[in-house]
């Protein structure tokens, strides 16, 4: 677990307006999709299984209002304390 970003657990970011923001693992997700990992690659790296990172992604696309990986990975690069920053 990497500490000081999203993949820190129960650290929920990114919700949309009137969505409610993304768990610590939705996080850690979508931070992972950032990077440029596949669902496998990201399951492997947290110990889960493909479906679940597949309905972890589910939810973050519905939370964000996005439809594709390259959307979530542009959320998580403009968000406050975005993979750029040093928060």
């Amino acid at each position: 677990m990497v500490h000081g970003s999203a993949h820190d657990e129960g650290r929920g970011r990114y919700g949309a307006i009137g969505q409610p923001p993304l768990t610590g693992r939705e996080s850690a997700v979508a931070e992972l999709v950032a990077e440029g990992m596949t669902n496998q690659q990201i399951a492997s790296h947290l110990g889960l299984s493909k479906s679940t990172v597949a309905g972890h992604l589910d939810r973050v696309r519905d939370k964000l209002g996005v439809r594709s990986r390259t959307q979530i990975a542009v959320r998580v690069a403009e968000r406050p304390g975005g993979p750029e920053s040093d928060d």
